[in-house]
């Protein structure tokens, strides 16, 4: 039964419930309870209990209080939210709680404002000048966010800011004022503005030094607690840890533990450690950090923050020590997510661990236990993020420990498709680092991963589909470890024949790809079965294959292992041809990929009627020409490969197409196709004379039209010095710096484009202040690296070589290196010597063996240690991977007599 206390503070709470729910974090549990209930009422107009809402259990008093809650089932949309929204209060999570849109409620209002109050709490100052609330901001809150606002201007007096505490004191009664107040002062702590903080404090501490009632004594008491500790803390940043200590001391020293538990359990230990901050000599000041023990039989008791602490700081012993106390307790109480999760973690610490110590100590039965909690724990998602290397991997992985992460998986069923999951992921990562040498180990994991998938069952959840799993391990293997592909081709052939029968269409388009992936090490008949049974499998769909699936299927039907198939089997090539045109005529979207096709296989293999062939252009031209859709330069493309086909009013439209693009940002406002309208500028540089052959027209009316397009594209590159971010993807909200692709592909195919048309100079002189935009110059800088040719003066101009910046110099190293023997001997002599005063520079790095090789054969002599090449060699001392193969070099070229 509530007494005349707590109904006082409960009419506090309907009034004031909005401010509260934002503050929800500084009350007790008993007291959120309170609040709880309050709002449920008043918001419901006394409709809805919380009770009605949750089963619920309270135990304890003030701030050793404990609440339990647990939802009932509820039909009505507004109760719903009432209860996501509390259960999110008591996780005290801070997740998003959105109230159901698009459901007539006459609680919209309501719901708005309470969503509104939820994400204020967790709202800094400089979330604050970014946050669009979906409605606007009720009253009650706005003298909150208005003093948040002000102290984003950082630097207010200590008048300003206790102006913005009487503003405070006006709005709200006590002790909301005073807890207003303090959450400013810890917002302010937060943006490490600690003076603005430690006044905020003072400000409160001042406020709740006054009695407002028995009702909120127990209440007061400890804010008072936490706001001393608060101006502590401030202290201690600003003006160090002996003031800090002596404010702590006060919470601390002669403290009764009934009476004072809070201040005895928070302050102890930063009391402990301000003292042994505040002194240089050696001390070990008294122990007087409390134990505390609550509800051991509950698994929220259990918390793996100490733990993930010292693993993060790379405290091994402690870390696991910690993982192993709380799984063993975990355990004991028969708790499954839990105790799978510290399995994870725990697994992780000890494999960190021996990668740490692994050039001294190498522990296999230690490599055993965390190869086995890790699995055990069937968490995909974090065996995803443990780091592998390749020392680790020869060191551990050999085909003992691979049948046992088998075993693992296989001698539990009720959790074999989880911890075969896991072991999917750990097989896919091993084979990336797993020396050339060790192809029996490799052997079973690529049949495990086939196996998996092509017997598993299928699964809606990704987490449970280990045949998508599986494909994603097969295409990660063919990509980074290539030369393992034919170890288990019968398998691979028959996990994908398996997938692509599947009813999923994600699956059955990543089993194509999979095929496209391996089809080079199949024999012609492995390679032609393959294709007739994917074919086979398209047939099931009878209005024709998802888009999706036929997108790939196409360039698996024109991939290079394909095609060579055809010129040998006439059979195979008509089958796959039919379907080609069949697949690209059912969709619209691909209509225009036939004249890729055609570009691919040529026109002999495709039979395709003048009627239809004339609409797929008239289709291709009229989609080209809409510059502002996402696929314009898809379409403009198309119309650029086949000039023989579609003529030259298909090119003028491609052209004029791409012009549109171009000036749409030399405007500066982009069109979206704009990010990907570099292609069709490097086809215009390849291809400009078989176009004019092919059309057969003068080369030089087809340069008048072209032209005009490199016209707009110097307009481009003089808009770009003065707004970048025309090289940004469309997104939303707007990106706010531009996407270093994207500049380096345009300038890059600018640049190729220029040189076809022999206007180079003039490109340069438009490109000149972009060059020099910090946001822009480094990425064209590379750009201009690749298309450098011997003839070209920029690639051996010792002057640009010196002022390149590091990316820079090492991506045209390579090019230079290849061409240096093209120059008169002192020429590249010189060259070489300004490339080493880079390398020594910016290294080291892998490619500076091939300067240094090249500084002895072209004749530069010893070098006396300089400031430069003595940091480079300190820098190399620390680089464990290269320090041996480069110091030989090294050496042989510097003299390092008499340099300690």
């Amino acid at each position: 039964m509530q007494n005349n206390h707590s109904l006082s503070r409960r009419e506090h709470f309907e009034q004031n419930y909005l401010p509260w729910i934002s503050l929800r974090h500084f009350l007790s549990a008993d007291m959120l309870e309170e609040l709880c209930a309050a709002t449920v009422e008043i918001v419901s107009d006394n409709q809805v209990a919380l009770s009605d809402l949750f089963d619920m259990l309270s135990s304890g008093e003030g701030v050793l209080a404990a609440w339990i809650i647990r939802p009932r089932k509820i039909q009505d949309p507004f109760a719903a939210y009432l209860q996501n929204l509390i259960r999110s209060v008591v996780s005290n999570n801070d997740s998003v709680v959105r109230y159901p849109r698009g459901v007539a409620s006459s609680k919209s209002s309501v719901m708005e404002a309470l969503e509104t109050a939820y994400a204020l709490g967790s709202i800094d100052i400089d979330t604050l000048t970014r946050w669009r609330p979906d409605a606007p901001i009720p009253e009650a809150l706005t003298v909150i966010t208005d003093a948040i606002g002000k102290l984003h201007e950082r630097g207010l007096s200590p008048e300003a800011l206790a102006s913005l505490v009487e503003n405070i004191t006006s709005a709200f009664s006590r002790p909301l004022d005073a807890v207003v107040v303090k959450h400013l002062g810890d917002l302010c702590g937060d943006i490490d503005c600690w003076d603005a903080a430690k006044e905020l404090y003072k400000h409160a501490e001042s406020m709740l030094s006054q009695d407002i009632g028995f009702e909120w004594r127990a209440f007061v008491a400890s804010m008072r607690v936490l706001t001393t500790q608060s101006h502590a803390t401030a202290l201690w940043f600003a003006q160090g840890p002996q003031i800090a200590h002596d404010c702590l001391t006060k919470l601390t020293k002669n403290s009764n533990l009934n009476s004072e538990f809070l201040s005895i359990s928070n302050a102890s230990t930063d009391s402990m450690q301000s003292a042994t901050e505040a002194t240089d000599t050696l001390m070990i000041p008294d122990e007087i950090r409390p134990a505390i023990l609550f509800a051991p039989q509950v698994k929220d008791t259990y918390n793996l923050g100490g733990a993930l602490m010292a693993w993060a700081c790379e405290d091994y012993v402690n870390a696991n020590r910690k993982f192993w106390a709380i799984l063993r307790r975990q355990i004991s109480l028969g708790v499954v997510v839990e105790s799978s999760r510290t399995k994870a973690f725990y697994g992780r610490s000890i494999i960190d661990e021996l990668r740490s110590k692994i050039k001294n100590d190498r522990n296999e039965e230690a490599f055993s236990i965390g190869l086995r909690l890790i699995i055990e724990s069937g968490f995909r998602d974090i065996a995803e993020k443990t780091t592998w290397s390749e020392e680790f991997v020869r060191c551990y992985v050999q085909l003992s420990s691979v049948q046992e992460a088998i075993d693992i998986c296989k001698r539990t069923e009720g959790v074999k498709i989880k911890r075969t999951a896991v072991a999917l992921v750990i097989f896919r990562r091993w084979l990336q680092f797993l020396p050339i040498e060790s192809t029996d180990a490799a052997s079973m994991m690529i049949r495990f991963i086939a196996d998996a998938t092509r017997f598993s069952e299928r699964s809606i959840f990704s987490d449970r589909d280990l045949g998508n799993a599986g494909l994603k391990g097969l295409q990660e293997i063919a990509k980074s470890r290539p030369e393992f592909r034919g170890l288990e081709a019968e398998s691979i052939i028959k996990a994908i024949s398996t997938m692509v029968d599947d009813k999923d269409f994600n699956n059955i388009s990543s089993a194509i790809e999979t095929f496209s992936e391996y089809a080079d090490i199949f024999s012609d008949e492995l390679l032609s079965n393959a294709i007739k049974a994917m074919l086979s499998s398209l047939e099931r769909f009878p209005n024709g294959a998802p888009w999706t699936v036929a997108r790939v299927a196409i360039t698996f039907l024109v991939s290079e292992p394909a095609i060579s198939l055809y010129g040998r089997d006439r059979e195979i090539a008509k089958i796959a041809t039919q379907a080609l045109i069949r697949y690209c005529l059912e969709t619209e979207s691909e209509h225009a990929r036939i004249l890729f096709i055609i570009h691919r296989l040529g026109s002999s293999l495709i039979e395709l009627g003048f009627d239809k062939l004339e609409y797929i252009v008239s289709h291709t031209r009229a989609r080209a020409s809409e510059f502002n859709s996402s696929n314009a330069t898809y379409y403009i493309m198309a119309l650029l490969v086949e000039p023989k086909i579609v003529k030259e009013a298909g090119v003028r439209d491609a052209i004029n197409a791409l012009i549109a693009i171009l000036k749409s940002a030399a405007n500066g406002d982009p069109a979206i196709s704009f990010s990907d309208a570099w292609h069709p500028l490097m086809i215009l540089a390849d291809k400009q004379r078989d176009m004019a052959r092919e059309l057969a027209i003068e080369e030089e009316k087809l340069a008048d039209l072209i032209g005009a397009a490199f016209n707009e594209l110097l307009s481009l590159w003089r808009m770009a010095a003065t707004e970048p971010l025309i090289f940004c993807t469309f997104s939303f909200p707007p990106a706010t710096t531009p996407n270093t692709t994207i500049i380096h592909n345009w300038a890059f195919a600018s640049i190729a484009f220029a040189r076809s048309l022999g206007r180079e100079e003039e490109l340069a002189q438009a490109m000149h202040d972009a060059t020099r935009h910090p946001l822009l110059g480094s990425s064209i800088a590379i750009a201009k690296s690749f298309q450098l040719s011997s003839s070209d003066p920029e690639l051996f101009n010792l002057e640009l070589i010196h002022k390149e910046n590091k990316e820079s110099f090492y991506v045209s190293l390579g090019k230079r290196l290849a061409l240096l023997k093209s120059l008169p001997p002192a020429t590249g002599k010189a060259v070489v010597e300004v490339m080493l005063r880079q390398c020594f520079r910016f290294g080291p790095n892998g490619l500076d063996a091939g300067v240094f090789s090249t500084a002895t054969s072209v004749g530069v002599e010893k070098l006396p240690i300089s400031r430069e090449s003595d940091a480079y060699r300190r820098r190399l001392e620390n680089s464990r991977d290269l320090r041996l193969s480069l110091f030989p070099l090294f050496d042989e070229l510097v003299s390092v007599e008499g340099h300690s």
